[in-house]
Formats: structure tokens, C-alpha cells, sequence
């Protein structure tokens, strides 16, 4: 049985997705197929509100989104969702081409992160102060288990075996696009990390939208 523990109160940021909160909120949010969200297939115009230009639907979508069941072989390797590959990035290039950086993740998932996002990433931890116990160990579990991985012509990745055993992972996989990051899970962990979570999807949207800036206890 896999155990976590409840989180009631959320620390708001600018960069909020290493927050428990905020990752429930994307894990719900981005799971969802493009074709849930229906534009009707024209563009999209926020001129009225935001002042900017108008923009296409598939810019609007650029990230990783869905949930997909696939399997691991037993070299450790699976074969990213078809979905997941077709994502393109700023440069109109497939995001998921050439080196990947898979690491640990939080709440007992790995986490797979193109090469421009992994650069942002570090770039956020680098402004951290080591100094401190908590980020020196944070630093220390988190870049010693990322391996650099890069799919063959199958688009198959190769899961390290310390990874492997970190997440749990056996034949069925659960993974999942978190918008810029796609994390791979024990279908059993992640169910049970959803049932554990203290707070609905609803609770938790509302804390981090709230009108007033302020969260909920």
C-alpha cells in the first residue's frame, strides 16, 4: 500500500507546478484530449480582454495533454503515445526529439522533461540557496537519479532500472502530460495518490484561483 501525506495549505508562486496543489490541479486539467476542449474549431480572439492578437487554437494547445495506458517490456523500455510525440514547440520542432532528461519525481512518479524545459528547470534550482539542508537534499536526490534517454526509431524510451524501482514500475503504465512535463506512474500509485489527496479537484481550483488572492484552509 502506498502512502502519502494530506496537504491542506498551498504556498502561491509565479512558478507553481513543484506545489502539491498545483500539481493535482495540472494532473486533472491537462489529462483531458484536445478534442474535450472544443473551440469550435475556429480561432481563438482575446483582444477584448488581454489587448493581445489573434491566435490559433493549436498554439493555445502546445503542451502535453491526456492520459494513456501503455505497457514496459522487460528491457524497462515503453513506446511514448503517438499524442505525446506529435507536440511541437517554439521552434515548430517535436519537442520529444533527440535527448530527454528523465529524473524522480514528486508523489513517487518519474518525470520526463524535453531539453529546453529541463534547461529552464535548472536554471529555477540554481537560484535556490544550497546553503540550506532542505535544498541541498532536494538538489542531491533529484539530479543524481536523472539519466539523459533518447528515443529509438520506435519511439520507444529506455526506463534506467534505478527508476524503475524508485516509481514501482511494473508491466502497465499510467502516463500522463502535465503541459510541459509528461510524468509515468504505477497505475495503482497514481490511483491511490488521487484518492489520498486532501481536497476535490473543485477545492483545490478554488484555492489556487481564488478572487482574492488568498487561500482556503
Amino acid at each position: 500500500m502506498f502512502q502519502y501525506q494530506r496537504v491542506k495549505n498551498f504556498t502561491k508562486t509565479s512558478s507553481c507546478y513543484p506545489l502539491i496543489g498545483c500539481r493535482l490541479a495540472a494532473r486533472f486539467f491537462y489529462f483531458y484530449p484536445k478534442k474535450h476542449l472544443d473551440f469550435g474549431g475556429k480561432n481563438v480572439n482575446n483582444a477584448g480582454t488581454f489587448g493581445r492578437k489573434w491566435c490559433k487554437v493549436e498554439d493555445i494547445l502546445s503542451g502535453f495533454y491526456g492520459q494513456y495506458q501503455t505497457t514496459m517490456d522487460d528491457k524497462g523500455r515503453f513506446a511514448l503515445p503517438a499524442k505525446l510525440r506529435s507536440v511541437i514547440g517554439s521552434d515548430k520542432k517535436p519537442l520529444l526529439e533527440g535527448n530527454l532528461i528523465i529524473t524522480k519525481g514528486l508523489e513517487g512518479c518519474l518525470s520526463l522533461y524535453p531539453e529546453m524545459e529541463w534547461a529552464e528547470l535548472q536554471n529555477r534550482l540554481s537560484s535556490l540557496n544550497f546553503t540550506k539542508r532542505d535544498f541541498r537534499y532536494f538538489g542531491r536526490r533529484f539530479y543524481s537519479s536523472a539519466s539523459i534517454v533518447s528515443p529509438d526509431r520506435n519511439g520507444r524510451i529506455l526506463i534506467p532500472s534505478h527508476l524503475i524501482d524508485e516509481a514501482s514500475l511494473k508491466r502497465e503504465l499510467q502516463v500522463i502530460g502535465v503541459n510541459r512535463w509528461i510524468e509515468i506512474w504505477n497505475p495503482e500509485r497514481y490511483q491511490y495518490y488521487l484518492e489520498q489527496f486532501a481536497g476535490t479537484y473543485e477545492e483545490v481550483a478554488e484555492r489556487l484561483f481564488s478572487a482574492d488572492g488568498h487561500e482556503g484552509e
